[in-house]
């Protein structure tokens, strides 16, 4: 008996510009497509929500997000569970000496499937309404390669989200007028991770961990760029802040979990202390000057 097998390269959500679908919320799982599958189309609908990207080693994926009119959110993790670890990373690249080796001489070829690299991720964003980026985390842990491409949104908003290896270009925000980014981490970045063009008229950076020199501007004259109470992770992690501003000092706080203990908080815990002794022991001196009738002839 024979089967007929179905590739299924593409898949396309939505509906149509005179019957739009008003809301869509799904969770994006690989795992469970077609191996086959290389493209993912959501349009024509009014608000996305999507919550987590997981992904297969070795995949190639590229999901086009058009026309969403009103609001596009994208949360959760992109994570690939079968990927391989870092030290795993290293024995694969060795691995894949060793078979170049072996090409050289002759011997036979290890399988394929016995060499995993991480997925090559593209998401596409065009014609949107307001595009967020809600505690999305990229990049920890095992880490597939991404680009964001975004064009002609009316405002991108990224919060509360975190970004490890972000490639160069590897966020391209074109023709969107305001840019905010607010409470984010971003690690490891190559420089000019972030490109804006012309048509970008503003970005705010408030209260994130970022090196200044992740973005770039195309357009200079067309787009302003505001930082506020923004440092590198390196700068953070080294205690060597450059910010003075009681309401910066305030903000950054908030990453007091994922900065280390250090010499100048333990001194001022130890200083603190002491000062509190000697207060009390001037307090207890004076009372007993006061209790034996000497404490007038030293006012």
């Amino acid at each position: 008996m024979s089967y007929l097998s179905i590739l299924v390269k593409k898949i396309r959500i939505g509906g149509n510009m005179q019957q739009s679908c008003k809301s869509l919320h799904l969770s994006l799982d690989f795992r469970q497509a077609p191996s086959s599958l290389s493209k993912v189309f959501i349009e024509d609908i009014q608000n996305v929500k999507v919550d987590d990207l997981i992904l297969r080693p070795n995949e190639t994926i590229h999901v086009s997000f058009r026309r969403i009119n009103n609001s596009l959110t994208i949360a959760g993790k992109m994570i690939c569970p079968g990927c391989s670890t870092p030290d795993m990373q290293v024995a694969d690249e060795l691995q894949t000496q060793i078979q170049s080796t072996r090409d050289e001489l002759g011997a036979p070829s290890a399988k394929a499937s016995q060499l995993q690299y991480n997925p090559k991720v593209k998401v596409e964003i065009l014609e949107a309404g307001n595009v967020s980026f809600d505690s999305f985390v990229s990049g920890m842990g095992n880490q597939p390669n991404i680009r964001i491409q975004m064009r002609n949104a009316e405002s991108v908003l990224i919060k509360d989200s975190y970004f490890n290896d972000l490639p160069s270009n590897g966020l391209e925000i074109f023709n969107v007028d305001n840019v905010t980014i607010f409470h984010s981490e971003f690690y490891n970045g190559s420089f000019n991770s972030i490109v804006v063009n012309g048509g970008v008229k503003n970005v705010h950076v408030n209260d994130c961990l970022m090196d200044k020199h992740l973005i770039l501007p195309l357009n200079t004259n067309s787009t302003d760029i505001f930082f506020r109470c923004t440092t590198s992770p390196d700068t953070f992690l080294s205690q060597s802040g450059e910010e003075n501003d009681p309401e910066c000092v305030s903000n950054l706080s908030r990453w007091i979990g994922s900065r280390p203990n250090g010499v100048e908080s333990t001194g001022a815990v130890v200083l603190a202390l002491i000062s509190a002794i000697l207060l009390i022991f001037a307090v207890g001196f004076l009372f007993v000057l006061h209790r034996t009738g000497r404490l007038d002839q030293y006012v």
